[in-house]
């Protein structure tokens, strides 16, 4: 009686073994068939958005004074709409002293001639990104913000017409 109680016990030990035969085998099987593809694949290095890369740029510059009494804080690219955003403080300005109509008019021709002609503006310009300048007083209040879209700001390329003789 104990060898035909053994048997079974046995009988299971070897379905028990094939099966974990089989499970090692399949696993085995994923493991080269997903290597096969992932070598098979290129291993691109993925490049940094020019723009992002931009903003990374600056932003390791920052804060920076720009002039006497303006500090670039930051920039920031805003998604999905390609809006740059350059974060300025006007350090020794409040906002109830400040003629803030007078300031735009001061303002908002110098950034367009900035945008259009200055090299560091390249980038910008290549990808036709909106341009935010948002302009906070002393204290952290938002003075203005000056927003310039691609079309107001990048020259129209001059193309003469063919002349051929």
């Amino acid at each position: 009686m104990s060898i035909l109680a053994f048997k079974p016990i046995h009988m299971t030990f070897k379905e028990t073994g094939s099966s974990m035969h089989k499970l090692i085998f399949h696993t085995g099987v994923i493991l080269v068939l997903g290597l096969f593809v992932l070598t098979g694949c290129k291993n691109e290095v993925l490049q940094e958005d020019p723009v992002l890369k931009e903003a990374k740029r600056i932003n390791y510059k920052c804060p920076i004074m720009v002039d006497q009494i303006t500090r670039m804080d930051s920039v920031t690219v805003l998604l999905p709409d390609s809006i740059f955003q350059f974060c300025y403080t006007l350090v020794d300005q409040s906002m109830g002293s400040m003629d803030v109509a007078g300031l735009l008019r001061y303002l908002e021709p110098k950034l367009i001639l900035y945008a259009q002609d200055h090299a560091s503006m390249t980038v910008q310009r290549q990808h036709r990104l909106t341009l935010a300048f948002l302009y906070r007083d002393k204290n952290g209040e938002i003075v203005t913000e000056i927003v310039l879209k691609p079309e107001e700001y990048i020259r129209k390329q001059n193309v003469s017409p063919d002349s051929s003789d």
